[in-house]
């Protein structure tokens, strides 16, 4: 597969996964509206450079986007619900920073 190939195919999975996660995605706090605001902005740009066909700028303006989306997450500004089939693992099981999303939860 051809670097250009392996670009699209990676954008394009990345512009999926930001999609259904922005679905399930709330604004937090102050700031949470002006991420929300930027990541759409990223993925409409990936779109606009993807259609030029410069497809290292389409895939960097989707990982900006991704990066943003974790790090509004990770600060709070963001909230992400689950996806429908998420079965949340048991705290002791689970990676520290998913530990603090359970006990968040679990707080509510």
């Amino acid at each position: 597969m051809s670097t250009e190939k392996k670009l699209i195919a990676e954008t394009e999975k990345w512009a999926k996964k930001i999609a259904e996660s922005l679905s399930r995605t709330s604004p937090c706090g102050i700031g949470g509206n002006d991420f929300v605001n930027n990541i759409k902005a990223y993925v409409s740009d990936s779109g606009h450079f993807m259609k030029k066909r410069d497809y290292v700028r389409s895939f960097e303006a989707i990982i900006w986007a991704w990066a943003w989306l974790e790090i509004g997450k990770e600060i709070d500004y963001l909230e992400e619900e689950p996806a429908r089939d998420y079965q949340a693992p048991d705290e002791g099981e689970a990676e520290p920073s998913t530990k603090k999303a359970i006990r968040k939860r679990k707080r509510r």
